[in-house]
């Protein structure tokens, strides 16, 4: 029992993001918005650092459309 507790958990999540980092082709430290990267490593999001964290390597732009109303502003 605590040896499987050692292992990480498979989440839908998890292999969702797993899936992103290997197909969005994005480089690891960076994050792409539309076709141009960008490097957020100091912004500091509203929504924590968590979030960033997690999605770090991948193309936000669906996530970054869908959240932001203003998207010309943002």
């Amino acid at each position: 029992w605590i040896e499987a507790r050692k292992t990480e958990v498979k989440t839908t999540f998890g292999w969702w993001l797993s899936w992103k980092r290997t197909n969005d082709e994005v480089p690891r430290d960076l994050w792409r918005v539309r076709d141009a990267y960008y490097d957020f490593e100091r912004f500091q999001h509203p929504g924590g650092k968590t979030w960033m964290d997690i999605t770090k390597g991948t193309d936000i732009t669906e996530l970054f459309e869908s959240s932001h109303l203003n998207i010309e502003k943002a």
